[in-house]
């Protein structure tokens, strides 16, 4: 019995909020990164979507919009295989900047489709990569089953799947992108500039796939924004990853068009920079410049 049909997803829907931009549209060669992972599929798939939320602009066709709400990446997995749910799917996240052709093509030339998955084991943790994977028709039964039990990470339900799973070929290859520095830092290794090598710190490869986990944060705004928004302090239930981020949500918030270099911001008593992380229970001040002296 022949393998399913292979058809592969850039999944491009992703909120980006620890980049402050979309990470579909960075470019760190010649083209977008969504092209670039688009025409990499091509060569190995029957027809190749990208999945988005409504929302976006500015991406290729063809598209797979989000049918789904609040599940992270599982949103666009399970909206490709309800539309073809007879195909297998090569599942590839836009934020891989040195995914290429040999990764995809160990990927596909060992796929055992009796299993419900093929994935790569992680390099640091040695568990299943889920966003370079692919996923067989039997998979999209147990994804909804997972996500009716509440498990929305597709990492976890490929450890819980009898996935097949490989080791990496180049154990650089699926290094993500996920903030500014890290996507600069692409970029120099893609020009030779720097060598990205295996010494790296390793905090950021914390489950990726996940929908981030929120926390409580106390904001305190000071003159023009106190005016602007209508508040001197405000809790907020956020997702943010950096000051900069809670920054941005309150901008998109109370339509602030001032960017966030034009204020200083302090956590606690402390002036730190706006890519400085937040924890739960931080407060942060947003302080704008004094004038006099």
């Amino acid at each position: 019995m022949s393998a399913p049909e292979l058809y592969g997803l850039v999944l491009a829907g992703g909120r980006s909020t620890r980049m402050g931009r979309d990470k579909a549209l960075l470019v760190y060669r010649d083209k977008p990164q969504v092209e670039v992972v688009r025409d990499l599929l091509s060569g190995f798939c029957r027809a190749v979507f990208i999945s988005c939320r409504p929302d976006q602009v500015g991406l290729p066709e063809p598209r797979l919009v989000d049918r789904y709400d609040n599940i992270g990446p599982l949103s666009g997995i399970l909206t490709a295989m309800d539309a073809h749910p007879d195909k297998a799917w090569l599942i590839v996240a836009c934020d891989l900047p040195f995914l290429d052709r040999a990764t995809l093509e160990f990927l596909t030339a060992h796929r055992d489709a009796k299993k419900p998955a093929t994935a790569y084991r992680g390099r640091i943790d040695g568990l299943p990569e889920p966003l370079c994977a692919i996923y067989e028709p039997a998979m999209r039964a147990r994804l909804h089953h997972f996500v009716r039990e509440g498990i929305t990470c597709p990492r976890k339900a490929l450890i819980r799947s009898d996935t097949h799973l490989l080791d990496l070929p180049d154990p650089l290859a699926l290094e993500n992108a996920n903030r500014p520095e890290e996507a600069e830092r692409a970029r120099q290794a893609s020009r030779g500039a720097v060598r990205l090598d295996e010494g790296q710190p390793e905090e950021k490869r914390a489950c990726d796939a996940c929908p981030p986990k929120s926390r409580t944060v106390h904001v305190h705004l000071y003159a023009i924004l106190r005016e602007r928004s209508g508040h001197a302090a405000i809790a907020m239930e956020t997702t943010a990853h950096t000051a900069r981020d809670v920054y941005a949500e309150l901008a998109q918030r109370f339509s602030l068009s001032w960017p966030a270099e034009q204020f200083r911001v302090a956590i606690g008593t402390a002036f730190v920079d706006w890519d400085h992380a937040v924890r739960e229970g931080d407060s942060i001040h947003v302080i704008p410049p004094v004038a006099g002296g």
